[in-house]
């Protein structure tokens, strides 16, 4: 299932939730920037115990609060599943140096 919504929070407000629930941040937007400056970021929510996955894209808007989408896994296989396919396709389309056909 996916969501997407406008929020009234602050970027760096949802990812305290997040973070507070375990959540693990992959990136902020811009890429590398610290949290207190950054206009978004892409986290996981969730572990092996868990029982739907949670993938969150947040990005702020120019005036107040954000714009976030979620992916919920059905399962934890599913979100190996979808990591395994973004990691083949890396591999496949943007590291073709690194790979001998």
């Amino acid at each position: 299932m996916s969501i997407s919504s406008k929020h009234k929070t602050t970027p760096q407000e949802l990812w305290k939730e997040l973070r507070d629930m375990g959540s693990k941040m992959f990136f902020t937007i811009p890429f590398g920037s610290p949290i207190d400056k950054m206009s978004g970021f892409i986290a996981v929510t969730g572990n092996k115990s868990t029982e739907f996955p949670i993938l969150t894209i947040c990005v702020g808007k120019l005036k107040e609060g954000s714009i976030v989408s979620t992916i919920i896994f059905p399962s934890v296989d599913e979100y190996v599943k979808f990591s395994e396919g973004l990691y083949v396709d890396s591999a496949v389309r943007f590291a073709s140096n690194q790979i001998e056909e």
